[in-house]
């Protein structure tokens, strides 16, 4: 895409500085849209359809960072490039714009030039949402109950958008500024890793409905503590949450895979990490012998949140997270269920959530 070509939605209540931004892109070869309001904004992007949004975060009518959630919940727009922009750098930082689905940060004042490059770096971003969407979209959500979520987008975003924070502020950032944001990267990487690997089980599983069975050979007591431990233990690390973690494991031998153990274990405790703030206590154990514990002291969720959430079939409007939790539980289920082990959910809003596994023991 030549730059010259792109539509912009400029959204900003000071009325001379939207002039002038206006200019000056016309003047670089842009075609420009207005509004001094993220009410009017929202109106004007869904009218218009712009290449790219460039938005103020302080403004009456809806702020920038309302005015963000409400385009990504947008069937239309969801996908649009979106720059925040601000005087006051300590209201949102660009990594937390970006958590919250920003695809870059300008602090004002900024020149002309870093204005352009900011803008044809986005444009030349929005490729990644991607030609694949295009050509594949309607086989992924006819394969996975009508839904293709921005799960994916999501962490993708973050990696390319921090990946030019570091290439451009180096020598601005601290060291633990820069230590901060490779960490998010590496979190993100993973986020996309695992929602990948997920995808791909519950592929499989469309594609083989068949259930064949596996045959098992139980893991010793001590292999059923290795995995879980190293798995957990890997979770704990990737959330700089180790010191919120207590294991307690009976000894349980069982009939389940490595593999399929490993990924029930990383699914529920990614889950009550997800679920629960730093500093809330996760314990992971097991009772009566066969059955894997994973509690949280989390938000919890209400009694139709708990009916719905291993329901995979989300409508748009659904947040990255819910859609994780989803992703995460059903495949979580279908695993279970292969292995003829039972999932069971319990959940008090404002107390947290326990998983209860119960496996097949292993013949003594």
């Amino acid at each position: 895409m030549k730059t010259a070509q792109a539509l912009i939605l400029i959204i900003d209540d000071e009325v001379t500085f939207l002039e002038t931004m206006s200019a000056a892109l016309r003047g670089s070869g842009h075609r420009v849209v207005t509004a001094t309001s993220g009410q009017d904004g929202l109106k004007q992007a869904r009218q218009y359809l712009p290449d790219l949004i460039i938005s103020d975060i302080n403004m009456p009518g809806g702020d920038g960072c309302s005015l963000l959630s409400s385009i990504r919940a947008d069937r239309d727009l969801a996908t649009t490039q979106l720059v925040l922009m601000t005087g006051n750098p300590t209201a949102v930082t660009p990594r937390r714009g970006m958590d919250i689905g920003a695809d870059d940060f300008l602090v004002k004042p900024f020149s002309l030039d870093e204005l352009n490059r900011c803008i044809k770096a986005r444009l030349q971003r929005a490729q990644v949402h991607w030609r694949v969407k295009d050509r594949h979209l309607a086989n992924l959500r006819s394969s996975v109950d009508q839904s293709l979520p921005e799960e994916f987008f999501t962490p993708l975003v973050s990696i390319l958008g921090l990946t030019e924070v570091l290439r451009g502020d180096l020598t601005q950032l601290s060291a633990p500024q820069y230590t901060e944001l490779l960490d998010h990267i590496e979190q993100a990487g993973w986020h996309l890793n695992r929602t990948l690997r997920n995808y791909l089980q519950l592929l499989q599983a469309k594609s083989d409905p068949s259930g064949n069975p596996v045959r098992r050979i139980a893991l010793s007591p001590e292999q059923v503590s290795e995995v879980v431990k190293a798995r957990v233990e890997l979770v704990a690390a990737r959330h700089r949450r180790e010191a919120d973690v207590t294991i307690d494991l009976a000894p349980a031998a069982l009939l389940v895979q490595r593999d399929e153990l490993d990924l029930i274990v990383e699914e529920l405790v990614e889950n009550a990490f997800a679920y629960s703030t730093r500093g809330n206590a996760v314990t992971v154990r097991f009772v009566d012998g066969d059955t894997l514990v994973v509690s949280d002291l989390g938000r919890g969720m209400t009694e139709q949140q708990l009916r719905e959430c291993t329901r995979f079939n989300l409508p748009d409007s659904e947040t990255s997270e819910k859609q994780a939790l989803k992703l995460g539980l059903s495949v979580v289920e279908r695993v279970t269920s292969q292995c003829e082990a039972t999932l069971n959910l319990s959940s008090e809003l404002g107390k947290g959530t326990t998983a209860r596994v119960a496996f097949r023991p292993a013949a003594r």
